[in-house]
């Protein structure tokens, strides 16, 4: 049924650590060939913060159900609980910034379908690992290498009124949160969090591209 879903095959991706790393530098040159393109302007910002409001709304989904796994361990439920509030106050930022440049939030683009799907049979199954992973991945791959991209928007006159989510974005994770959260993965196998998060690499970049040549509503 994932292969189906996804349509990639068996290979063991490398470990999440790793993933996170190629997914930084990925993020980073494709926004660069964005600017190289057509610059940063209003409406690759516009298309960037929609996209990542769908994104934190989909794992704000699957987080909870996943922590529902969890029921009879407080700590891990927890943190999987306040992860999920996380996401979800991520999505109602990007909201805000949207309408601060004048912009509704619209229909996610059809490529979500897939990452939604995924994401939704893998939370409530025995592959929860996987949807974790991919979510692990949502969440950390910013700001690493693709700060020096994110400030360049955040420089960017339109962007400063609409900035709540870019700004929140290129904060790391606080020592005491970032532990809590890897216990969480700690938990689950490290080939699921990996293939999930494998997944999640390829359809970020994909999205983001879809955004760029497709007008979304």
């Amino acid at each position: 049924m994932f292969q189906e879903i996804d349509g990639q095959g068996n290979n063991a991706p490398p470990r999440l650590p790793e993933l996170l790393r190629r997914a930084q530098r990925d993020q980073s040159e494709r926004m660069e060939q964005t600017a190289a393109r057509a610059g940063f302007g209003r409406q690759a910002y516009r298309d960037w913060l929609a996209l990542e409001a769908d994104l934190d709304s989909l794992c704000a989904e699957a987080m909870d159900a996943l922590a529902g796994w969890h029921a009879s361990e407080p700590g891990l439920l927890a943190t999987a609980q306040a992860w999920a509030v996380e996401l979800r106050g991520m999505a109602w930022l990007a909201a805000v910034d949207l309408r601060a440049i004048g912009e509704a939030p619209s229909p996610p683009p059809l490529l979500l379908d897939k990452w939604r799907r995924f994401l939704a049979v893998a939370s409530g199954s025995q592959r929860a690992g996987e949807a974790l992973g991919a979510i692990a991945l949502h969440s950390r791959v910013f700001p690493g290498v693709t700060d020096t991209a994110l400030a360049a928007w955040l420089a960017l006159p339109f962007a400063r009124p609409a900035s709540h989510y870019l700004t929140r974005r290129r904060q790391p994770e606080a020592a005491a949160v970032q532990a809590a959260r890897d216990r969480l993965l700690d938990a689950y196998a490290s080939a699921a969090l990996a293939a999930g998060a494998q997944r999640a690499a390829v359809w970020a970049l994909d999205a983001f591209a879809a955004t760029r040549s497709q007008p979304r509503g």
